[in-house]
């Protein structure tokens, strides 16, 4: 059935001026990150300025400014909460209490906040264009089987997130007991150039290649940001021989630009075809020194 959205949820506006005792039970948008229902942060080192939306744990608080960023989550203790936000509670009459949360954080939900929201450098969200639209609901048994599965596969998808932090984690510390940490004053082993470790982006030899011979293509998205090449593709030498970076087996490629480089995008360059790779000048070439330095 279809349902207005203020059939659906009651929009709480109970405001209150925050006292020093509000400080610790105090969520703002800053608090929520995007696509995620759980806060793990809260607080105020002072009391926060101004009326703020009076919560209960449970309640879903909604980001209506700039909803794009999809800031959705449960509230997980009564407090008080950014006057930027929404707090909407379930009408349990018509949805399910637990299906709720996803039903908001859905791509239709958030698609349709995006469409209504008003303002320029910072859109926002008015209850009135909210409450007017309508969306349609499963029944209250269909709901509740829906959002056991949905818990389900979000705890799922939160216990992943939280091993690859781990596994993060684990790889600095390794690297640090290995190599001593890069930004402190003593290190394990002495300090030297990268230019003084490798050859950076060498220069072309001159090649035996005809224009016909084919050799390695490799653009920016070929490069993944775990080490390694992906689809890359053969080319005639004669096509790419000009306005293309240069490299070889062997040799490290890193992604000078941003985002690129802050995404952490480089490899090490591998089974390339004749032994030669061409690929973007957004790249840098690292050559490993023989005997000093390796790629990996």
């Amino acid at each position: 059935m279809n349902y207005r959205f203020d059939e659906i949820a009651f929009n709480s506006t109970a405001k209150k001026t925050p006292t020093e005792s509000d400080k610790e039970h105090y969520i703002g948008l800053e608090h929520i990150d995007s696509e995620c229902l759980e806060i793990t942060r809260w607080g105020s080192d002072v009391a926060p300025i101004g009326e703020k939306l009076i919560m209960k744990k449970g309640d879903v608080l909604f980001g209506k400014r700039r909803a794009y960023q999809r800031k959705l989550a449960i509230a997980p203790f009564d407090g008080i909460f950014s006057a930027h936000g929404m707090v909407l509670r379930p009408n349990e009459e018509v949805i399910d209490k637990n299906y709720f949360p996803f039903f908001m954080s859905s791509d239709l939900f958030m698609e349709r906040a995006v469409q209504i929201s008003v303002g320029g450098l910072s859109p926002t969200i008015n209850w009135k264009d909210l409450r007017e639209q309508e969306f349609s609901l499963p029944s209250l048994g269909e709901q509740k089987l829906l959002a056991d599965k949905l818990w389900a596969a979000y705890r799922l998808k939160e216990s992943y997130k939280k091993l690859l932090a781990a596994t993060e984690e684990m790889v600095k510390s390794q690297f640090i007991e290995m190599f001593g940490n890069p930004l402190s004053s003593i290190q394990r082993y002495s300090l030297k150039k990268l230019g003084d470790c490798c050859e950076l982006n060498p220069r072309r030899p001159n090649l035996s290649l005809k224009d016909t011979d084919k050799v390695s293509f490799v653009p920016m998205p070929s490069v993944s940001e775990n080490g390694c090449l992906q689809d890359v593709t053969d080319e005639e030498y004669g096509k790419v021989k000009k306005g293309f970076t240069y490299f070889e087996n062997g040799d490290v490629l890193f992604a000078k630009i941003t985002p690129c480089m802050e995404n952490g995008k480089g490899a090490i360059a591998e089974g390339l075809t004749n032994n030669i790779g061409m690929g973007s000048t957004e790249f840098h070439v690292l050559r490993p020194i023989e005997e000093l330095s390796s790629p990996y």
